[in-house]
């Protein structure tokens, strides 16, 4: 525990929530809440993004969330704020032996989202923008505001009102929701790897690494493509015995053989490129990603009855 909070504002040794058992403390606490992907002091948020210990150690001159610490404490502010932190705490703590909910827990189109918000603000920053609108943020990837911040306040509170949004300090809330959650995948197919490596290698500050490349073929095995030097799938139970927690698959040609030999291995979800579905145990997750159906369904849409080629209205 600590006798001071983080804002230096308030004397812990007097707290009726500490006094009960109930707090581990400004800065502890909060790195508890963080670790289960639960919603931390703003103020423990704004110091840990500058690697402060606490607002002491800041040499901006002005503060909006230090003079509204009543607002930003979840401790001080009502009682539904008070379960929010300290009880999960303690029902945490009396539930020990119970797994926890993993980090990264905010929805599969927020996450995909998050992605272009985390490229627009890199922009952002390069062209020496320090603030940022959500009506800025959704005309740059297409989604309206209200969007925008219904996804971001998901991260907590990270902008001021009328005013907007931090570029870096937001950079830095998006990467945090990344680093949560790191998965070590397998590309299944290494043809389709070739195509893609460029890509790959392109992206920084993602929350997955492609670890390893394997295939089924003879004629790629031993190969190199992009960084990856091609495995065959009976290294698979090795690679994911080294931590790995699922794969790409990209191996139309052999993608039954490919999934069984994953599924033994251990995976736990597959991205699936290949236009077949795949059979899987129930505590296995598939996404598909059918991009010659996606071509397909887009063509029907470009072209219309009445465009050149089309037989509508022919006899």
């Amino acid at each position: 525990m600590v006798d001071s909070s983080l804002c230096g504002l308030f004397d812990c040794e007097g707290c009726r929530i500490r006094e009960k058992g109930l707090c581990l403390g400004c800065g502890r606490g909060n790195a508890y809440l963080e670790q289960w992907g639960r919603e931390t002091c703003r103020i423990y948020a704004c110091t840990r993004s500058h690697n402060l210990s606490g607002c002491s150690e800041c040499a901006e001159d002005v503060c909006a969330l230090r003079g509204a610490t009543d607002v930003v404490c979840p401790l001080r502010s009502g009682a539904e704020k008070k379960r929010h932190w300290a009880w999960r705490i303690a029902q945490h703590l009396e539930a020990k032996g119970k797994p926890c909910r993993r980090a990264g827990t905010l929805p599969h189109k927020t996450l995909a989202r998050l992605r272009w918000y985390f490229g627009v603000l890199k922009s952002f920053e390069e062209h020496g923008i320090d603030v940022v609108s959500s009506r800025e943020l959704g005309d740059r990837v297409g989604s309206g505001s209200a969007m925008v911040r219904k996804d971001l306040s998901l991260l907590g509170d990270t902008g001021t009102p009328g005013l907007g949004y931090n570029v870096r300090y937001l950079q830095g809330r998006i990467q945090d929701v990344f680093d949560r959650s790191v998965c070590q995948l397998i590309w299944v197919g290494a043809q389709w790897l070739e195509s893609a490596a460029g890509v790959l290698a392109a992206q920084t500050g993602v929350n997955f690494r492609i670890v390893a490349a394997v295939d089924s073929r003879p004629e790629w095995i031993g190969q190199r493509v992009g960084q990856w030097q091609v495995q065959p799938l009976s290294e698979l139970p090795a690679l994911f015995a080294g931590g790995v927690h699922g794969a790409v698959m990209a191996l139309p040609e052999d993608s039954g053989r490919a999934t069984e030999a994953l599924v033994a291995a251990g995976a736990k979800g597959i991205l699936n490129l290949t236009p077949y579905t795949l059979r899987v145990p129930p505590d296995v997750t598939v996404r598909h990603l059918d991009l010659l159906g996606e071509i397909m369904a887009l063509a029907v849409e470009c072209a219309g009855p009445d465009e050149p080629g089309s037989e509508a209205g022919s006899p």
